[in-house]
């Protein structure tokens, strides 16, 4: 509730519109008659979130960013010692399991650069002087106490991560394909660029206007489906042994959920290999985890 409620999210709002014209104006004044947009988005997201989360631009953005690539690789990636986690020897054999243990030490070295930096502020500052952004919210918690489960310092680093995980690769890939699929279908595009009208009467897109805009709603909503951040969502564990379509599932398993195959079957989806943002236009399906044919993000608590 502190860190992701609608207020707050709201507060961030001059920022996400500063960087989004940031990026129109990057594109616009490029020298090259070609410019590289995948880079350019990646950066807008990365620039976004670090402003949303740590209240300016990191110095070492693009070591962050690439140790946010990597760790993803990683996480994507093969090890042995997934298949046989109680075996020592599979542990000891499996190379990622070292580049793990490496990535991480080099991302709490930038947290701890992060934190270090907040701090230092916090004590430098009026408190009444500025909107506190996430870090702050964490160390404020921290610092206060009287939560159900104490706040370490190492938790607050890791919750930092996550917020830069779960909010970077996640939009610039959603972003990417969206531009991809916009590209191959000049239709939808064409059709799309007509909400230039809600902005006419200014040179700054506003997220007021954003509201207005059904049709990119449809095209986000149309993207997520087909291209999934995500596609296996985030792994699950079995509470308690069941049995799922004949198979024992025993306590403690790691369960993988598929929602790249329930956004594509043929069942749920007329033509689903096809990008047709037109298909959410009298439809209630929504990514807010009700349609379970439909979730780009799960669904649940731990959605």
């Amino acid at each position: 509730m502190e860190l992701l409620s609608a207020k707050h999210v709201r507060s961030f709002r001059p920022i996400r519109e500063d960087e989004a014209a940031r990026l129109v104006q990057s594109i616009a004044s490029a020298s090259a008659p070609l410019v590289n947009l995948s880079m350019m988005l990646a950066g807008y997201v990365a620039d976004a979130a670090l402003r949303e989360i740590m209240g300016g631009r990191l110095r070492d953005r693009d070591a962050f960013v690439q140790q946010l690539a990597e760790g993803a690789r990683l996480a994507a990636g093969f090890s042995l010692a997934d298949l046989y986690p109680s075996s020592r020897l599979a542990r000891l054999l499996s190379r990622s399991a070292r580049q793990v243990e490496i990535h991480r030490a080099a991302m709490l070295e930038l947290m701890d650069s992060v934190v270090g930096d907040h701090l230092q502020r916090r004590s430098d500052r009026d408190p009444q002087a500025a909107a506190e952004d996430m870090v702050d919210v964490l160390l404020r918690l921290q610092r206060d106490g009287g939560l159900q489960i104490p706040l370490t310092m190492d938790t607050v680093k890791a919750v930092i991560v996550d917020l830069f995980v779960g909010s970077n690769d996640t939009s610039a890939t959603t972003l990417q394909w969206a531009m991809a699929e916009l590209m191959r279908n000049p239709a939808v595009m064409s059709k799309l660029q007509d909400v230039r009208g809600a902005f006419a009467a200014t040179t700054k897109v506003s997220e007021e206007g954003l509201q207005e805009l059904s049709y990119l709603h449809m095209v986000i909503k149309e993207t997520l489906r087909l291209h999934l951040p995500s596609p296996l969502l985030l792994p699950r564990e079995s509470q308690e042994q069941c049995q799922i379509l004949g198979y024992d599932v025993p306590k403690g398993t790691m369960v993988m959920v598929n929602a790249g195959a329930l956004s594509s079957d043929p069942e749920y989806w007329d033509e689903p290999e096809l990008f047709r943002p037109e298909r959410f236009e009298d439809s209630q399906k929504d990514f807010k985890g009700n349609e379970f044919e439909f979730i780009p993000f799960g669904a649940g608590r731990r959605m």
